[in-house]
């Protein structure tokens, strides 16, 4: 892995779909359970994301 490769285009369009993956579910959870689930998805994304991380950092 490189500093280019994460720049490229591929790179580009992996991070959007990853923002629209994290909106997207706020708004679902917004959507379906008001406030409180919008305020769980992000609770529960946060912990995911420092879970990868420490999967990332381990493997």
């Amino acid at each position: 892995m490189s500093a280019t490769e994460t720049s490229s285009v591929k790179g580009t369009l992996v991070m959007y779909l990853v923002a629209l993956i994290i909106i997207g579910g706020a708004v679902a959870g917004f959507l379906m359970g008001g406030i409180g689930m919008m305020t769980l998805w992000f609770v529960g994304l946060t912990f995911f994301m420092l879970a990868l991380m420490v999967v990332m950092s381990i493997a």
